[in-house]
């Protein structure tokens, strides 16, 4: 990572906080387009996208129904790299790859993927070796020997920048405009998103570094590439060439590549494609099935995610196609049974992943909100008539009450999560201002009440209560100061209506002559009702000191 000013890294693709049909448009690959009179020389050939996954987060979006409608989202992104070595050793920027539990590469001109590890990071230098599974016939070794370089030198960047839709790489020409004071290259040279880790070459396409980074626009820094020469890159491959062998793909690898590859050849639009596809025809989703054997409940932990997030947003997509919250809301028919299908597809899965590897509800947010409202059971084929225990407090059906937090999973609202927001809004319950008539006198009073706990259902509410009071009354005659505490409890019947509590409440009395004492026994009663945030009642207040009671108006 860089901490120049003004210049950004990385300079990959991020996918962080959009939905999965982002990275689904990220992955999409149209078949290669036909280039009329254009030839591709082997460092082209040689330069390969790198796709990196590193967990699956949850956002919220508005629903056509006005609650919020939770969806996976995958932090991922891609960049570029260039095959170094015939046995699929891939030079690629460290921050492509960065906390990456996935790994993926694209050849040139091809619609499949195939699986990828890092062999080698120096996150100082911003570099990283990747091996590949398979051979490749086109690759560009490093050189033995640093080619020398020159002020306003003319250079190419090679890559694959915003346009997630092209499989062949992208040149763009600059020159060699200084040396950074970390011993990088500054470059003046157009660079965009998606180009960090691809090849920098000179004129004869002799090898001379990777790109990784560029200029901040936000910062009014333009047109400026930072590259990692290949001088720096060359002693790591040098120290492990002669030890490193590749390792063969196992069969995790392989569905990693497959999953991969089957979201490069169907693309955004054919994945949701797809669900409306089974809406109409229930002999079709073949591309569900296939996704499905992909992601099997032996798979690993952070692949089974990813399918899971799919299957989850795929379910949102017939929900809210069909205006419903949850698939309770919905009437018998193919919507209900084929929403509920895609959503139980996706708790399993997040459920085995979570049993392969518990640190993942950690580390994939959207895994640990499924958990957390589902639990370790799986659920049952049968849609259910109500999902969550959230349904009652969300709207009809409805588990969306809360939108998950940005950082992590929620709890299900309900039961003594609802009675715990309640205490929250009641904490700090501080009474209104009273006028009291204090025998034939007028006084005035301030009370500050704190439920400890409530306990009950909606309807009937028995608390304990602790709080203190004063009271300033002979404002026409004899003057006195009352402070003291109660202890009680508090009967409440539904959210609004009747209100009654009665409390032990000691005091000490002050009048204006220095006369003072303790006043033991004390008493509040009150009876009153309550419609929303107020309330309204009468209370009487009783001290052996003062000699006398008051009643509240």
């Amino acid at each position: 990572m860089s901490a120049r000013s003004g210049i950004l890294a990385p300079g990959m693709i991020t996918v962080a906080r959009h939905s999965l049909v982002v990275l689904a448009a990220l992955l999409a690959a149209a078949p290669a387009h036909a280039q009329s009179g254009l030839s591709y020389s082997r460092i082209d050939r040689a330069t390969v996208r790198v796709f990196a996954i590193r967990g699956v987060g949850t956002i919220s979006l508005p629903s056509r129904g006005g609650y919020p409608r939770p969806i996976a989202v995958p932090e991922a992104g891609h960049g570029s790299g260039v095959v170094i070595a015939r046995e699929g050793v891939i030079l690629t920027a460290h921050h492509v790859v960065k906390d990456a539990r996935l790994l993926a590469v694209q050849r040139p001109g091809s619609q499949q993927a195939v699986a990828a590890r890092v062999i080698y990071a120096d996150e100082a230098a911003d570099f990283a070796l990747l091996s590949a599974s398979g051979t490749f016939d086109d690759f560009v070794p490093i050189p033995t020997e640093t080619v020398p370089l020159a002020i306003r030198q003319t250079v190419h960047a090679i890559g694959y920048p915003i346009d997630p839709s092209r499989t062949t790489p992208q040149s763009s020409r600059g020159i060699v405009s200084g040396e950074m004071p970390d011993g990088t290259m500054q470059l003046d040279i157009s660079v965009n998103p998606g180009n960090s880790g691809g090849p920098l070459v000179d004129e004869g396409e002799r090898l001379l570094g990777i790109v990784v980074a560029r200029g901040d626009p936000t910062q009014g820094v333009v047109g400026i590439g930072v590259a990692v020469p290949i001088a720096r890159i060359r002693p790591a491959w040098d120290t492990m060439r002669g030890a490193y062998r590749p390792a063969p793909a196992s069969a995790d690898d392989r569905a990693v590549a497959d999953l991969v590859g089957e979201l490069v050849r169907v693309g955004a639009a054919g994945l949701f494609d797809e669900i409306l596809r089974l809406l109409d025809d229930p002999n079709g989703g073949e591309l569900v099935r296939r996704l499905s054997s992909v992601a099997d409940p032996d798979a690993p932990a952070d692949l089974l995610a990813i399918a899971a997030g799919y299957f989850w947003d795929w379910s949102q997509v017939v929900l809210e196609r069909a205006g419903a919250a949850s698939p309770p809301d919905l009437p018998e028919g193919r919507e209900r049974e084929l929403s509920w299908r895609l959503m139980r597809a996706a708790v399993m899965r997040c459920q085995h992943a979570q049993r392969v590897d518990p640190s993942i509800v950690e580390r994939s947010p959207f895994v640990g909100y499924v958990v957390r409202y589902f639990g370790s059971e799986p659920p049952s084929e049968e849609v259910p008539d109500r999902l969550f225990v959230a349904s009652s407090a969300a709207g009809p059906g409805s588990p969306y009450a809360q939108p998950p937090p940005a950082g992590g999973p929620v709890r299900p609202l309900g039961g003594d999560e609802e009675d715990r927001a309640s205490l929250l809004r009641w904490y700090f319950g501080i009474g209104a201002p009273r006028f009291e008539l204090s025998g034939d006198d007028l006084a005035f009073s301030l009370d500050t009440d704190v439920v400890l706990l409530r306990r009950g259902d909606a309807g009937v509410h028995l608390s304990p209560v602790v709080g203190m009071f004063t009271v300033f009354a002979g404002i026409s005659g004899r003057t006195h100061m009352i402070f003291g505490v109660s202890l009680g409890l508090r009967l409440r019947l539904g959210e609004s209506g009747l209100v009654a509590s009665a409390a032990y409440a000691p005091g000490y009395l002050v009048d204006l002559r220095g006369n003072s004492g303790f006043a033991w026994a004390g008493a509040h009663l009150r009876l009153g009702a309550v419609f929303g945030g107020v309330g309204l009642g009468a209370g009487l207040r009783l001290s052996h000191l003062a000699g006398s009671s008051t009643v509240a108006i």
